[in-house]
C-alpha cells in the first residue's frame, strides 16, 4: 500500500467472498512546499491523492484490486477511481441498497467527489433477523437488551454486527434507529434510563454492510423503585395491597396537584426446601436440624424443619429417618437336663 499522508480507511466485505477487505485514500508519502526568500512560495508539489482497495486474498494476504473491482470508468475514461489532489476522504457504502458496497469519495470540488457503483457479479442476501430478544433489569435505572445471534449466507456469524434502537412509550427515540453503534456481541447494555416503559428492536449488519429487517419490537420496564417480599407476604404501597410478583403502576398526586405514575416491581426472595436423609441404628436417637428430638427410634420418621433466612422467609428442611436392618444369628445346641447354657 506505501506510506499515506493525512490518510482514510474503511473496511467491508466489498467483493462478498465472506473476507474483509479495505479501501484507502489520502497523499502518498508527504505533501511537501517549498518557500522562497520572505515566506514567498516559489516551488511547491502537490501530490495528487492515491485511492486504492486492497482485496483480501487470504488470512495472510492482500492484493491491490484497483483494476479488477467492477467498478464503471470515471467520466473522463479513468478505470478504477480516479485520483485527485484534493480528494482524500472515500468510504464503503451501498448508496443504491442491493446489498454491494459501492464507493464514496469525497473532496473539494464537484470535480473531486465521486460515487462508484458496485459492478461485481453476485448476489448479497440480506442477514436473517435477530430473534429471541430478551431484557433484563440490573438494578433500577440499567437494561441489558439479549438477542440471538443471525445467520448469513457468506459472512460468518461470529463476524455479523448489531445494532439496537430504544425508544420510550411516547415514542421518542432514546437510542435513534440511525445510530452509527455496532455491537459485535448479542448483547447490549444501556444505562441512566429514566423510569418507564420502553420499546426496542434489533436488526444485524453482514460484512458487506447489509443490514437485516428490524426484528419485532420488545418492551422493558424502569421501575421507580424494586421490592422484594417473601412468599405469601403481602407489599402494601398508597392503600393498594400486591402479593404476586410483577411490575404495578400506582397513580400518586404531588405537589402541583397533578398526576403522577409511580412504577413498582415486586419480586420474591427465594424459597429453600431441602430433603435430607439419614440412617440410623434401631432405637437410636435423632436430633433434626430444628433441635427436636426423638428417641428410641424403631420405625422410619420423616420430620419437617421450619427455619428462617438471613431475610425472614420460610425455609423447610424435610428429614427422612431410616433404619439400618436388624441382624439375627439363630444357632441351635444341644445341652442336658438340668444344665446351664451362656
Amino acid at each position: 500500500a506505501g506510506a499515506y499522508n493525512n490518510g482514510v480507511i474503511d473496511v467491508g466485505d466489498y467483493d462478498n467472498d465472506g473476507d474483509i477487505d479495505f479501501c484507502i485514500n489520502g497523499h502518498p508519502g508527504f505533501w511537501t512546499i517549498l518557500f522562497g526568500i520572505g515566506g514567498e512560495v516559489t516551488n511547491a508539489n502537490f501530490l495528487r491523492s492515491a485511492p486504492r482497495v486492497y482485496r483480501n486474498d487470504s488470512i495472510y494476504s492482500f492484493s491491490d484490486a484497483i483494476m479488477d473491482i467492477g467498478l464503471p470508468r470515471y467520466h473522463d475514461g479513468t478505470i478504477g477511481i480516479k485520483a485527485d489532489s484534493r480528494g482524500r476522504y472515500i468510504s464503503f457504502w451501498d448508496y443504491n441498497n442491493d446489498g454491494k458496497l459501492d464507493i464514496l469519495r469525497a473532496g473539494t470540488g464537484h470535480t473531486h467527489s465521486a460515487i462508484y457503483k458496485n459492478g461485481m457479479p453476485y448476489e448479497n442476501n440480506r442477514p436473517s433477523v435477530p430473534i429471541t430478544i430478551t431484557s433484563q433489569l440490573n438494578d433500577t435505572n440499567s437494561i441489558e437488551l439479549i438477542w440471538a445471534n443471525s445467520s448469513d449466507d457468506i459472512t460468518q456469524s461470529k463476524c455479523l454486527k448489531y445494532k439496537v434502537y430504544v425508544k420510550d412509550e411516547d415514542g421518542k427515540y432514546i437510542v435513534s434507529k440511525v445510530n452509527n453503534t455496532f455491537l459485535e456481541d448479542s448483547v447490549c447494555f444501556i444505562k441512566n434510563l429514566s423510569p418507564g416503559v420502553y420499546n426496542w428492536a434489533v436488526c444485524s449488519r453482514d460484512g458487506a454492510k447489509y443490514y437485516s429487517a428490524w426484528s419485532a419490537e420488545s418492551s422493558f420496564i424502569i421501575p421507580h423503585n424494586i421490592n422484594t417480599i417473601c412468599s405469601g407476604d403481602t407489599f402494601v404501597f398508597n392503600g393498594n395491597s400486591y402479593t404476586e410478583e410483577g411490575f404495578y403502576f400506582d397513580t400518586l398526586l404531588n405537589i402541583n396537584n397533578t398526576d403522577s405514575v409511580v412504577i413498582t416491581q415486586l419480586n420474591y426472595y427465594p424459597d429453600y426446601m431441602y430433603g435430607n436423609d439419614t440412617t440410623v441404628c434401631y432405637a437410636s436417637n435423632f436430633i433434626f436440624p430444628d433441635s427436636s428430638q426423638s428417641t428410641n427410634i424403631t420405625s422410619q420418621l420423616i420430620h419437617t424443619s421450619n427455619l428462617q433466612t438471613v431475610n425472614g422467609c420460610d425455609s423447610l428442611i424435610i428429614t427422612t429417618v431410616n433404619l439400618y436392618p436388624q441382624n439375627y444369628l439363630i444357632t441351635d445346641t444341644n445341652i442336658c437336663y438340668n444344665e446351664e447354657y451362656i
